[in-house]
């Protein structure tokens, strides 16, 4: 079972690996304090970008 978990886990980093997003300053608070917890997942804030790929809030 924990094989299977770690190779998921690879599998999602590597689709990750190399999307940049970008964020407006007074929002990156959101990000770090969401990610840190384990609130919200990356794919999250990068869904909620705008057509100029910058993250301004929900």
């Amino acid at each position: 079972m924990g094989g299977h978990t770690r190779d998921h886990r690879h599998t999602q980093r590597r689709r990750l690996h190399g999307i940049c997003k970008r964020v407006i300053a007074t929002e990156f608070w959101s990000i770090e304090n969401n990610l840190s917890l384990s609130n919200m997942d990356f794919h999250e804030f990068a869904d909620a970008v705008d057509e100029e790929g910058i993250f301004r809030g929900f």
